[in-house]
């Protein structure tokens, strides 16, 4: 996954500025939560302000005891949540799984922070994206985290991140990974989306062909020579036949398929 790191650029930076100051939060982190890798489930994707030390220690162990994140059994829906860090001993119940956040608790305070937010949004079954925010004990006595005041920005930029950064991403694995297939039926390439194997079109074959190649709509447009609009109707009906409502989606099916 650190493969995504070197895809966010100073839209990302600006983003994060104002999040900052519109919820006053000393530090902020965007990071991917990937439940089919209970491991080690977390990446960093973006990190203003949060100590190398405590990012790696959250990466390899803290995250399994953090009661923001969108564990398994949880909802799948969109959240906000919020914590303060204190000394309380307490369990959250999962299914059939209990996290203790003492540790969690105990080392954000070692840190020193007091109080902690998340905003998550799904991308697909397994993955989230989650954007982390942390208000130092430095802060000024009495202030809080301003969810409410940074939502908005918060929740347009994790709509950018899978919309953009997630979906170029899997599909630059995808497309390089599938090459290396010795036969279609072992995986998702090429030759498989032209015999049709997918139940697509050759025309429908031919965008998923150039999608999955990570070009945009228009960039398919150029090479297919199509409308913008033809190819997004194209798309609509792949989707259709994937069950799927986005190009994020559909990659990800595509993704699954080709393992």
């Amino acid at each position: 996954m650190n493969s995504y790191n070197t895809q966010f650029n100073s839209t990302d930076k600006q983003f994060s500025h104002d999040i900052m100051r519109l919820s006053q939060a000393s530090h902020i982190a965007l990071l991917l939560y990937d439940r089919n890798t209970p491991q080690q489930p977390i990446s960093f994707l973006f990190n203003d302000g949060i100590s190398e030390l405590l990012a790696d220690n959250y990466t390899k162990r803290v995250c399994q005891h953090d009661p923001l994140l969108p564990h398994a059994g949880t909802s799948n829906s969109d959240a906000i949540r919020r914590t303060e860090i204190t000394t309380r001993k307490k369990s959250v119940q999962l299914t059939d799984t209990t996290y203790s956040d003492t540790l969690y608790q105990d080392v954000l305070a070692h840190a020193g922070y007091r109080e902690t937010a998340a905003f998550s949004h799904r991308v697909s079954s397994n993955l989230h994206l989650v954007v982390g925010l942390l208000l130092s004990n430095k802060a000024r006595n009495g202030r809080h985290l301003q969810l409410d005041a940074a939502s908005q920005l918060t929740e347009e930029w994790l709509s950018v991140c899978a919309d953009n950064l997630i979906d170029s991403s899997i599909r630059h694995h995808l497309y390089h990974n599938s090459t290396k297939l010795p036969q279609p039926q072992n995986g998702f390439n090429e030759t498989a989306i032209n015999r049709g194997d997918f139940g697509l079109s050759q025309r429908e074959a031919d965008v998923v062909g150039e999608l999955i190649k990570g070009k945009s709509n228009k960039q398919i447009s150029a090479a297919l020579t199509l409308s913008e609009y033809t190819v997004e109707n194209y798309l609509r009906k792949i989707y259709k036949k994937f069950n799927v409502h986005s190009r994020t989606e559909l990659i990800a099916v595509l993704a699954h398929t080709a393992r």
